[in-house]
């Protein structure tokens, strides 16, 4: 599995659950038009909105 089919499965599985998430790094900089190679993938979570979803806050 490249990094970009783990990319969908899990922005799928966030949106599924209705959770706020952002991609971040080099995949967002690439979409924007700065291409970089540093093979890792980021996701930034919400956590005020994972932990109202649980019931946490």
């Amino acid at each position: 599995m490249d990094q970009l089919e783990f990319l969908k499965i899990v922005a799928d599985k966030l949106e599924r659950a209705g959770l706020r998430f952002m991609v971040v790094g080099s995949y967002a900089s690439g979409y924007w038009g700065e291409p970089r190679s540093t093979y890792d993938l980021d996701v930034l979570d919400i956590w005020q909105a994972i932990l109202q979803r649980v019931g946490m806050a």
